[in-house]
Order: structure tokens, then C-alpha cells, then sequence
């Protein structure tokens, strides 16, 4: 009895009576129904509320303010102009380095910057006696005092030379050197830092010998000794020496092979930017030819404009020979012209010139030529990247600037002259400087992006910022001097300005202002 209860309770759990199963199958359909119109309901209503009017109109202006924030955006990249410039906090920290001292000597290179403009020198002269005057503080008294003083490339260095008791020296940091009959402050053979500031090199004369003091170790003596060249990672120096009428290099102080004669077109030793090539000109019967690595080049009727390639790997030079112009790569002879203005490496180690044949000008890429319809072509540049360039040109009376193969606008040849052609570093930028010879509207202005500035009495210095986001430059206006950046006129420090130029987030310039005050103007730009 209780087994078979037992067994039905069980039944009756595992198998519902047959009219129970009914009502709830009817229970479900009822639930799916109601679940299904609530759904449909749902959709419905979210279809009325994604497509209303209302939230259309939404959506376009949302869609419009992105636009305008992408527009912004944009334009911000672009040199900022003067209200955007009024708008940013800036910062100038100003560093008085002195006031003039009422002696100064006027032919003795008046006043000079180091590179970083944090310190500045000049010579005066009391009574007999000369003295270098360093960041305001008089210096030691001289007998004379040289032109020849420079400041290392750091900064951090300052040497000039020095008579005492008939004898001449190198003051170095303030220290007297050994001393000679003379110590040579010329144009070829001015005292020399290395690139890394950790090298010195000049030209001592004792009796009638010259030899190089590098580092203060005496080299060998020679007749006459000039052109005095540090190789870009400064491990390398070289000289050019005359002795017994023949004329030779030294390099890492081994003689090269001797010839009757070396060019003399100014400095003639040239190292490759990553120093593992050195090259130089030699003159030979009335020929020259390149020295290329201790390898002599073939002799041509003359030969200039030696440059390498901003990866080393290739060297080119113009020659001369016959009454045609010519390139030399790579130890290869290009076509010929009548006449081949300044050659250049772009940025992609590829040589480009600009070429005159039949009165045709050309511009020459690799072995590809264009020819240009203008008269007359001249300073081209290029952007860092390479991808663009620019020149100037001339048609009949009008002169331009061509931008990437398109005319900028006319000038009037008569009147007008345009210099300074740069781009920024970012290379989306172009700026150059045009300037009026008319006697009775003599005035400058800057073009940036194809927009004519304010005009002054003389611009100069145009100068970009590192990030490409700023133009300065000097200007004079009224007879009096001050820097405009990105349009504004920036008056705080006016006077004598030199030595502009930016760092990161600076712009730095020197003032000597007319009260004799020495400046030294840092301003903090974006």
C-alpha cells in the first residue's frame, strides 16, 4: 500500500494530469504574446525617436561642431597670427650682460655674441692700453688687442689674442698662453674650436716659420699654414701647409702628396657630414682636379661647387672644360651646359641643379630634365622633407617665387628685389623677403604663405621656429630696431638687435639699447 502511494505521488510529480498541461500551454502563448507586442512596441518607438526632426537637427549640429573643431584644429597648425599671439601667456626673461663702456674701440669687431647670446665681448681702449671686456667685467690690459676672438660653438669657450712686450699670445678662458712672435687672425686662418667645443686650433709665427697649435701641442713648422678644418665629429683635422714651394695637406698630421700648387677659391678642405670622406682641390699646369680620399680625379679646366651628399655616399662638383659646364657624380661626367648654377643634394641624396643650353633653362633632377619657360633662375631650396621646393624666377621686367611649380605673385623687376627664401621645418610653410629699390618708396616686407606682411624701412633675420609654429624676424622702423613675431611688434627691448634665433620654446635674441645697456631677451613661445 504505501509502495503504490509511493509510486503514484511520483507519478503524479513526473506526470501532470493531462488537463493541467492544457492550461499551461495556454498561460505561455498568452506571456509570448504580450512579450512580442511589447517588443514591436519598443521598435516602434524607437524608430519615431531616432528619425523626429528634433533629433535630426541634433545630429547636424553635432556633425557642424565637429567640422568647426576640425577646421580649428587645422588652422592651428598654421603660423600663428597676431590675435592668436595676444591671446597666449608669454614669458620673456631678460639678462642684462652689461652696459658700454664709454671707451669702446670701434674697429675692433665691435660687439660680439656667443652663439647661445648669454655672453657678450668687446674691446676698449684706455689711453694706450686695450682690454677685452667680458659680460660687463674689464678684462687684463694689452698692448693690442687682435680681431680674431671667438667664442666656442657651446659657448662655454672664449679665446682672442693678445700683445704683451712684443709678443703675441692666445687668452683662453682668461688664460695667457705660450707666446709668439705672432699669433694669425685672417680669414683662412682664424683660431678654430672644434664642432664638439673640445678642440682648438691657430697659427703661432716664430721667426719666419708657421705651425699650428692644436690643443696647445706645437705641430711641425712650415713656410705658411691656413684653411684650419675639423671634420663634423671632430676626430679629424686638417690644414693646408706651403713649404719649399710646394704645396701640400695635412691630415691627423700626416703630409699628403705635394703639388706646385693648391687651389686658393677660400677654404678648400671639405669632409663629408658623416667625416669618414675628405676631399680638396689641387691646381696643376694650368688644370685642377679633386683629391678624393687620397685618390686624384680627373683634370679639368677649372672646378668648383664641391658638395656631398646629405648621406655621405655621394660626392658632386662642377667643372669646366672646352666652354661647357658640366657636373661630375660619383666619378661620373653628366650632361653638358653652357652654364650650371649652384648644385644641391635634396633631402632624398639626389642632385638637382639648375642648367642654361641654347638660352634654355632647365631644371636638372638625377637624369631627368625640365625645362622652365622664365629668363632667369636662381636660389633653390627645399623643404627638410624634400617633398618641396622652391625658386626664383624672372620673365621679361616681372620676378617671382615658383612653389612647387606654381607662379607666386609678380613683382616688378625695376623696383623690386626678393631674398631670403625659406621654408619652415616642417616644410609647410614659405617665407621670403621682398624689398623696394625705389628711390622714393624704399621699404621690406615679409611674404609668409603667399601673404604680404606689414612694410618697414629694412627687414632681416627671417627666422622659423623649431616647431614650425612661429616667423620672427628684425626689423627697423623710424630708425629704431625691434623683433616682430608672428606680426607683432615686440617693443619691450629696442636698440641694436643681432643674434636672433630659436630654441625649443624660446625665442632668443641680443639688444644693445641706446642707453649703452646690453640685453640679453628670452621670450617662451608655444
Amino acid at each position: 500500500m504505501d509502495n503504490q502511494n509511493n509510486q503514484i505521488e511520483n507519478s503524479s510529480i513526473s506526470n501532470p494530469p493531462e488537463n493541467n498541461n492544457q492550461d499551461h500551454s495556454h498561460q505561455r502563448l498568452f506571456w509570448v504574446g504580450v512579450i512580442v507586442v511589447l517588443v514591436i512596441l519598443a521598435i516602434i518607438g524607437g524608430v519615431f525617436y531616432f528619425y523626429s526632426p528634433k533629433k535630426v537637427a541634433q545630429n547636424q549640429v553635432n556633425q557642424s561642431q565637429n567640422i568647426q573643431k576640425t577646421d580649428n584644429q587645422k588652422s592651428n597648425q598654421g603660423i600663428k597670427n597676431q590675435s592668436q599671439a595676444d591671446q597666449t601667456k608669454t614669458k620673456v626673461y631678460s639678462k642684462k650682460l652689461g652696459k658700454l663702456f664709454k671707451e669702446i674701440y670701434p674697429n675692433k669687431n665691435e660687439i660680439f655674441f656667443s652663439p647661445d647670446g648669454q655672453h657678450c665681448v668687446y674691446v676698449i681702449k684706455s689711453g694706450k692700453k686695450y682690454s677685452m671686456i667680458l659680460d660687463g667685467k674689464k678684462q687684463k690690459e694689452y698692448d693690442e688687442i687682435n680681431d680674431g676672438f671667438v667664442f666656442s660653438p657651446n659657448s662655454q669657450h672664449f679665446v682672442y689674442a693678445a700683445k704683451s712686450a712684443n709678443k703675441w699670445f692666445i687668452v683662453l678662458d682668461g688664460k695667457e698662453q705660450k707666446k709668439y712672435d705672432n699669433v694669425i687672425c685672417e680669414a683662412i686662418s682664424w683660431p678654430v674650436f672644434s664642432p664638439n667645443s673640445q678642440h682648438l686650433a691657430y697659427v703661432a709665427i716664430s721667426g719666419e716659420k708657421q705651425e699650428v697649435v692644436l690643443d696647445g701641442k706645437e705641430m711641425k713648422k712650415y713656410d705658411s699654414v691656413w684653411d684650419l678644418t675639423f671634420s663634423p665629429d671632430s676626430q679629424h683635422f686638417a690644414y693646408v701647409a706651403k713649404l719649399n714651394n710646394k704645396y701640400f695637406v695635412v691630415f691627423d698630421g700626416k703630409e699628403q702628396k705635394k703639388y706646385d700648387h693648391l687651389s686658393m677659391m677660400g677654404s678648400i678642405l671639405f669632409f663629408s657630414p658623416d667625416s669618414q670622406h675628405f676631399a680638396y682641390v689641387v691646381r696643376f699646369k694650368e688644370k685642377e682636379f679633386v683629391v678624393l680620399d687620397g685618390q686624384e680625379q680627373k683634370k679639368y679646366d677649372s672646378v668648383w661647387d664641391f658638395t656631398f651628399s646629405p648621406d655621405s655616399q655621394h660626392f658632386a662638383y662642377v667643372v669646366r672644360f672646352k666652354e661647357k659646364e658640366f657636373v661630375v657624380l660619383d666619378g661620373q661626367e653628366q650632361k653638358k651646359y653652357d652654364e650650371i648654377t649652384k648644385i644641391t643634394f635634396n633631402p632624398y641624396n639626389q642632385l638637382v641643379y639648375i642648367a642654361k643650353l641654347n638660352d634654355k633653362l632647365f631644371i636638372v633632377s638625377g637624369s631627368r630634365e625640365k625645362q622652365e619657360k622664365y629668363n632667369r633662375v636662381r636660389d633653390l631650396t627645399f623643404s627638410s622633407d624634400g617633398y618641396r621646393f622652391a625658386y626664383l624666377a624672372g620673365l621679361n621686367e616681372k620676378q617671382f617665387v615658383v612653389l612647387d611649380g606654381k607662379k607666386q605673385k609678380e613683382y616688378d623687376n625695376k623696383i623690386c628685389d626678393i631674398e631670403s627664401i625659406i621654408f619652415s621645418p616642417n616644410g609647410l610653410h614659405l617665407a621670403y623677403i621682398v624689398y623696394s629699390i625705389h628711390p622714393h618708396d624704399n621699404k621690406y616686407f615679409v611674404v609668409i604663405d603667399g601673404k604680404e606682411q606689414k612694410k618697414y624701412d629694412y627687414i632681416k633675420n627671417l627666422t622659423f621656429s623649431l616647431n614650425s609654429q612661429h616667423l620672427a624676424y628684425i626689423v627697423i622702423s623710424g630708425g629704431k630696431q625691434f623683433v616682430v613675431l608672428d606680426g607683432k611688434e615686440l617693443k619691450n627691448h629696442q636698440g641694436k638687435i643681432s643674434n636672433l634665433h630659436f630654441t625649443k620654446n624660446y625665442l632668443n635674441y641680443n639688444v644693445v639699447q641706446d642707453n649703452g645697456e646690453i640685453w640679453f631677451v628670452s621670450k617662451k613661445v608655444d
